[in-house]
């Protein structure tokens, strides 16, 4: 589950909600690195599903927004899911056959990657049209091209029903991530319940590095 309340008391991080916590211990490092790795990817994907699923309750419950924060509040949490699927990622992608059956939910997801991959990440003129205009005005020489106009088009994919769809798609994810995730860990936790009370207080504290931005 999601840390929440966490703090660096001494060097160390401190959760709160385990009030009979002695400390809070890194993984062994002979756990393979796959799990490792795979439990940090799940937690990674469910994190970016939270935010996409809150994303599309608040725009289907919330529309007086200004147009504005809800364009960029949408296409945030395209994004976000995205991300989740993205095979191109340092993640493990999940794989959309594992959660959604066939029709609507995986022709939705793919109308999702498109989206995303030619509509916002990338414009590859599928969900947009654009023309320059000439405004002719009187016959004289200064006069009779006034200006230069730009003329664009976009298709509408802040719809009602795409924005329902899209809230099923982040719910049924999350729902798989969470539950994966919970698999996963629970046999982290039996594997750890194998070793000694005096192995586990041996194990380091749990310390987290800062992304490193700009390197």
């Amino acid at each position: 589950m999601e840390a929440t309340g966490a703090r660096f008391v001494d060097g160390a991080i401190q959760v709160d909600g385990y009030p009979d916590a002695v400390k809070i211990a890194a993984l062994p490092p002979d756990l393979p690195a796959d799990a490792s790795k795979r439990l940090a990817d799940l937690a990674a994907h469910i994190q970016d599903l939270v935010f996409a699923s809150r994303a599309a309750a608040r725009l289907i419950n919330e529309g007086g927004d200004p147009p504005l924060v809800r364009d960029a509040l949408w296409r945030s949490a395209v994004v976000a899911f995205w991300r989740c699927f993205d095979k191109t990622s340092k993640r493990s992608p999940l794989d959309p056959a594992e959660i959604y059956g066939d029709g609507l939910p995986r022709e939705a997801h793919e109308f999702v990657r498109k989206l995303r991959n030619k509509g916002i990440a990338h414009d590859d003129r599928i969900f947009t049209s654009y023309v320059l205009g000439a405004v002719i005005g009187p016959d004289t020489e200064e006069r009779k091209v006034i200006e230069i106009l730009f003329h664009g088009l976009q298709a509408q994919a802040l719809t009602s029903p795409m924005l329902v769809n899209f809230k099923l798609l982040t719910e049924e994810a999350l729902t798989w991530a969470d539950t994966e995730f919970q698999s996963q860990a629970s046999q982290v936790v039996v594997r750890m319940r194998s070793m000694s009370y005096e192995q586990l207080l041996a194990l380091p504290a749990l310390s987290i590095t800062p992304p490193q931005v700009l390197a």
